[in-house]
């Protein structure tokens, strides 16, 4: 029987957050099934709670230079993965990703041929690459009688857009340029990656996992007869509420009473939000608070392996201060143990503060 703790000391070996890895952040991204990047910073925080040595440069290089890329995959969600495996990705998760789009704007989108929009939005984004205010209204004058929210919805769907730099790095504000990923990678050969590639990546980061944590994450249904293709050799284990869990074969499972440092993960975490059951590392009552807001993921903090509040870093004058708010009680040592990993972690992010400082504020 594979309890909680068990699963959840699983979860943060494989997300590199029971120890930090000394590995670079372009095999980190990959051993972690990428970085959520839905703004430009989360991926860089994320890296930084993960490895021993990180620098906002290591990670910014490898956007300029193509080895990874920030692209819509699971649930149309922007995730930054490695380049070699993104196209291959994007093409296991379109089926999913299109019918969602008719679910949500097909009444809308009569009007307008999705193979046409496509085409167009090839056209625009490679030959010039675009914002999405741009390109929705490039959008809207050949079909004018269609929603440009509808528009500029099945642009991104049905074409896999990535941001050109500086787009997507640290820092970036206003609105990014676009092109294909096809444009963006030199039009790679066509990917060869097939469902079961990506329920086996799921598992390598995230595994031991139900059959409903792994539809949740991918957004893909009929998994059944993927979990059961002999070919994969996935192991069978039982959770302590009776759940069957998949993992890959000689999968490492921690101690459920080995050591879990306090950490801080970024906001929108893949490990917060990969599975449909969360209890592998939150309460119920810090899964209302942490998603009291739709859209909106805060940065969490783990003690023990599990969520026990939120933080956030805010500047004054020359002053920054992350500022962590408590779900309950922290006990000292714990507080010390986050204080000090706090203050690394404004070394890190706000270097040009003359002053910084952690401070634990009850809501």
């Amino acid at each position: 029987m594979v309890t909680r703790r068990v699963l959840n000391r699983a979860l943060l070996s494989r997300q590199l957050l029971l120890d930090r890895s000394a590995t670079d952040p372009l095999t980190a991204i990959g051993r972690v099934a990428g970085l959520q990047a839905q703004s430009p910073n989360p991926p860089y925080f994320g890296l930084w709670s993960r490895l021993d040595q990180f620098a906002l440069a290591d990670l910014t290089e490898l956007i300029e230079t193509r080895q990874v890329v920030r692209v819509a995959l699971m649930h149309g969600t922007a995730q930054l993965v490695a380049a070699r495996d993104a196209p291959g990705l994007r093409h296991v998760v379109q089926p999913a990703l299109h019918d969602a789009l008719l679910a949500t704007h097909g009444e809308r989108l009569r009007g307008a041929p999705l193979t046409e929009v496509a085409r167009v939005t090839r056209e625009l984004v490679e030959d010039i690459p675009r914002t999405i205010a741009d390109l929705g209204a490039e959008l809207a004058a050949r079909w004018p009688d269609v929603p440009v929210t509808s528009l500029t919805a099945a642009a991104r769907t049905e074409v896999a857009l990535v941001p050109v730099p500086p787009g997507g790095t640290w820092g970036a504000v206003g609105q990014p340029a676009w092109t294909t990923l096809s444009a963006w990678l030199n039009h790679p050969h066509p990917p060869t990656s097939t469902v079961a590639d990506l329920v086996e990546w799921y598992l390598s980061a995230y595994g031991p996992a139900t059959l409903d944590d792994i539809r949740a994450w991918s957004g893909l249904l009929g998994l059944s007869e993927i979990v059961e293709d002999v070919n994969l050799r996935l192991v069978r284990l039982r959770g302590e509420d009776g759940a069957e869990l998949f993992d890959i074969p000689d999968a490492r499972l921690p101690d459920e009473d080995e050591p879990a440092p306090a950490r801080y993960l970024a906001e929108f975490d893949n490990a917060l939000q990969a599975h449909d059951d969360r209890a592998r590392i939150m309460y119920d009552d810090d899964r209302k608070a942490i998603f009291a807001t739709p859209g909106v993921v805060p940065g969490v903090v783990l003690v023990d392996g599990f969520t026990q509040g939120t933080w956030k870093i805010t500047r004054s004058g020359k002053s920054a201060y992350l500022v962590v708010r408590p779900f309950a009680q922290i006990p000292t040592r714990d507080v010390h143990e986050l204080t000090e990993e706090g203050l690394r972690l404004l070394a890190f992010a706000a270097p040009d503060a003359s002053t910084h400082d952690v401070r634990f504020n009850s809501r």
